[in-house]
This record gives C-alpha cells, sequence and structure tokens, in this order.
C-alpha cells in the first residue's frame, strides 16, 4: 500500500495526470445525453458571455434581486455554456466560504481516485486504515470495530449513522486554518462523530467531518488541497489566485467546508458535472459513471448523493431514471451550485454567510423560485 500511494504521488503528474477517452465512447456516452464533443467546453478557458447576457427577463430579475440584497454578493447563470446573467458586489475575484460545496470538491476527488484505480466505494474504513501505526490507532477509538465497518460510500452519501458530536459548536467557533471542526487529526477524524449502528443505511446530514481527507491522503500521499492542484484544478482553469482551501490543526485540508472560491469557481464544478466528468473532449476527471451514481442516491436515501442533493420529483434522467437531472450542492447562507440537464443550466451564487437566517432564506427562496420556473428562459430579451 505504502509503495501504491507514493507511486501515486511521484506519477500523478505524468502518466495518471489525466484519463483520455476514446472517440468512439465519448461519442456515445455524450449523445445518450443530447450532447456532442464539439459542443463540449473546455473548462480550462474562460467563460465565453452570451450576446443576451443579462438582457433576458428572468437575468433581469435575478440580477435586480441580487442588487436589492445585501446576501448575495456573486451570481452566475450559464446556458449551453454561456454567460448569460452575472453579477457581482464585490468585484469577480474575490474569494469567499463557500462551506459545504467543498463536500462536492471532496467527492470529485474520491472520484478521481476512484477511476484511477486507487480507491473503491466499497472499501471500509478498516480496510483502508489496516497496517501499522494504525493497528494502535484504532485502539484508543470509541466504537471502533463498528466504524472499522464504514465504507467510502456510506460517509459520502451521508448513511454511515454518524452524528455530530454534542460539543460541536464549540468547534465550530473556528472552523478555518488550525482548527478542530470536524476531525484535528487521523485519529479525532476517526472518533469525532457519534455514531449509531442502528441507523446504517439511513440519511443523517452532518455538517462537519474530515474522515474522507484522510482516506484522500492515505490513498493520494498528499492532502485533497495539493491532490486537487494536481489533477483537478488545472483541467478547471482553477489557479491558486481563485480559491483558498483551509486546513486543520493537523495541515489536512477539511473535507466537508474550508473552501473559499469565486463564484466562476463553482460555477467550473458545476460545468464539469454538467459534462458528465469531462474537462474538454479529451480529459475525463471524473468517469460517468461517477456522475451518475452521484446523482442517484441510495436504496434508501433519494435525497442526497455523492455530495449533491436530487430533485428527483422535478426531472429524472430518460436514459438512466433512477437519476435526478436537476441537483445542487449548497452551503450556508446562499451559496450554493444549481444544476439543471435538461436545460443545460448552471447557477452559481456565493453569498455573505454572517446575515440573520431568517434574511438569508429568504434570498434562497426567491432565487429558488426563478431558478426553478420551467417558463423562464435567459435565451429570449
Amino acid at each position: 500500500k505504502i509503495i501504491t500511494r507514493r507511486l501515486y504521488a511521484i506519477l500523478g503528474a505524468g502518466a495518471f495526470a489525466t484519463a483520455t477517452a476514446s472517440v468512439a465512447n465519448l461519442g456515445r456516452e455524450l449523445s445518450a445525453h443530447g450532447r456532442t464533443s464539439e459542443s463540449l467546453l473546455d473548462l480550462s478557458e474562460p467563460f465565453e458571455k452570451s450576446p443576451l447576457k443579462n438582457k433576458s427577463g428572468c437575468a433581469r430579475r435575478m440580477v435586480a434581486l441580487s442588487a436589492r440584497e445585501l446576501e448575495i454578493q456573486g451570481l452566475l447563470v450559464l446556458e449551453h455554456g454561456e454567460i448569460v446573467a452575472e453579477y457581482s458586489a464585490i468585484g469577480e475575484d474575490v474569494r469567499l466560504p463557500i462551506w459545504s460545496c467543498t463536500k462536492t470538491f471532496t467527492a470529485v476527488l474520491l472520484g478521481v481516485l476512484i477511476k484511477d484505480g486507487y480507491l473503491s466505494l466499497e472499501e471500509t474504513l478498516g480496510e483502508i486504515f489496516d497496517y501499522d501505526p494504525y493497528d494502535a490507532i484504532w485502539g484508543g477509538i470509541p466504537d471502533a470495530e463498528s466504524r472499522k465497518e464504514l465504507t467510502v460510500k456510506s460517509i459520502l452519501t451521508m448513511t454511515a449513522g454518524l452524528s455530530l458530536p454534542d460539543d460541536w459548536l464549540s468547534d465550530f467557533m473556528w472552523p478555518f486554518d488550525w482548527g478542530v471542526f470536524g476531525g484535528s487529526s487521523l485519529v479525532d477524524s476517526l472518533g469525532y462523530h457519534k455514531l449509531d449502528p442502528s441507523r446504517t443505511n439511513t440519511y443523517e446530514y452532518v455538517w462537519g467531518g474530515n474522515l474522507l481527507s484522510y482516506i484522500i491522503v492515505e490513498r493520494a500521499g498528499m492532502s485533497p488541497r495539493e491532490f486537487a492542484e494536481l489533477k483537478v484544478f488545472p483541467l478547471l482553469g482553477i489557479t491558486k489566485s481563485d480559491y483558498d482551501w483551509q486546513h486543520n490543526l493537523d495541515g489536512i485540508s477539511y473535507a466537508w467546508h474550508g473552501i473559499f472560491a469565486t463564484t466562476t469557481v463553482l460555477a467550473k464544478l458545476g460545468m464539469l458535472y454538467l459534462q458528465h466528468g469531462l474537462a474538454n473532449a479529451n480529459d475525463t476527471i471524473v468517469d460517468e459513471a461517477f456522475v451518475l451514481d452521484s446523482t442517484k442516491g441510495t436504496v434508501r436515501n433519494h435525497k442526497y448523493g455523492y455530495g449533491w442533493f436530487l430533485f428527483r420529483e422535478e426531472g429524472v434522467d430518460p436514459v438512466y431514471p433512477e437519476r435526478a437531472t436537476r441537483y445542487y450542492t449548497g452551503g450556508l447562507g446562499a451559496t450554493g451550485v444549481v444544476i439543471d440537464e435538461d436545460l443545460g443550466r448552471v447557477t452559481a451564487v456565493v453569498s455573505n454567510n454572517y446575515l440573520p437566517e431568517e434574511l438569508t432564506e429568504y434570498v434562497s427562496l426567491q432565487l429558488e423560485e426563478i431558478v426553478n420556473d420551467p417558463e423562464c428562459t435567459f435565451l429570449e430579451e
């Protein structure tokens, strides 16, 4: 395991930098979802602006709402890869905390490990952390035998029976660099949450946790931030000035919160999923199968996939009817990304996360009403 992990870290920039899809297979995958390789964006490039940007009735409504409310700091709507609505209160380059949207970036990194053969969603914590010095580490963790049986998939889909500890709020008072929220080390992260084995396979959303960060460290040989900078961000055109990924007391990037980013970074994430894992016509970041699985939930959990909340009642894939075609990832406040595959639309919002909850909820509902309106078009003045 150690040798494999180190080879991954060494060869990542070369042999394992990207996976190239064959032209024939790419055409089959995309045509099944109404897209062609010619219509794919190169996500390393800036988004182009539509001639109709901010001119449609829907765009004007969203921009007016964003400008009126203190909550919204940035808005970007893409239709078929072009910017059709845009608003910024603080400048396009300002990075704001995206909170739980970090979960979806972490899911992408797990997808990369799976694509390259270094991880399986069915692997358990006991299998991943199964050699010295981890044998000694497990000895001090409560319910160690039950925790060893938790799979990567159950943690990713919030169905592991985990919940925050009773004193989590004191940890959350400093959720930034050198903090302890979600676990300050491997040992702390393995035992951080309360575990109720009777609730395994039952969905319960958990705000914070760093178990997945340490799985990435174990299999990639580097922190989530370093791994993203090697395998994902260059293909998305995301530079170090576009984001910050904060870390715990151990110096390891948080898994379920911690990224500060621009609106464009969130939109790039959305377009990656709209293109089913393809950064361009030649480079695959995560396999399409991972994207499809990410948006269908589990047998007992149809609300949440791999870092995405699912709108199954508002649209299902005609080719894969068990999955949603509308889904979103959201953070504290109104921050989030909404994807509508049927419309080819990505909506990204960054917000002021420190306003009263009643205000953030009101603004979120107003924007949601526009985004979810089937009659709302951004392609007509």
